[in-house]
């Protein structure tokens, strides 16, 4: 966050991976909703949770293919229950990072109304 907003100071800032820029005066509003996008970021973006997700379903399908000929119809339909369950935790994963997708978009045209504040505030600082 700055008082002395320039074009340069919001490309610098963004530029390493600054996950947001905002301008004083601020709203506690506009605070508390970039720390939300920032912990829902990192809730969805875990690698290490995809990863076993995917190892999971993977290898409940593998043991399903291999053992279908050895499976009773009592022991297949938990296994299915199972896998069901495991894919609907996948497509809920996905709809999460969706979610953050879209509200990551709508702080990046956030962040352009600000460069188009700072461009008529200051035009001789403007980035080529």
């Amino acid at each position: 966050m700055t008082s002395y907003a320039t074009l340069d100071t919001a490309i610098e800032a963004m530029r390493p991976g600054a996950f947001d820029y905002l301008l004083k005066p601020f709203s506690l509003q506009d605070l508390k909703d970039d720390i939300n996008r920032l912990l829902e970021y990192r809730r969805f973006l875990d690698p290490a949770k995809t990863m076993d997700l995917y190892k999971t379903i993977r290898e409940q399908i593998f043991n399903l293919i291999m053992n279908k000929s050895t499976l009773s119809e009592n022991d297949l339909n938990p296994a299915l229950t199972s896998l069901n369950e495991q894919i609907d935790s996948l497509f809920r994963f996905v709809r999460g990072c969706e979610r953050f997708v879209l509200a990551h978009r709508d702080s990046l045209a956030h962040i352009a109304g600000y460069a188009e504040q700072l461009k008529t505030r200051n035009p001789e600082n403007l980035c080529t």
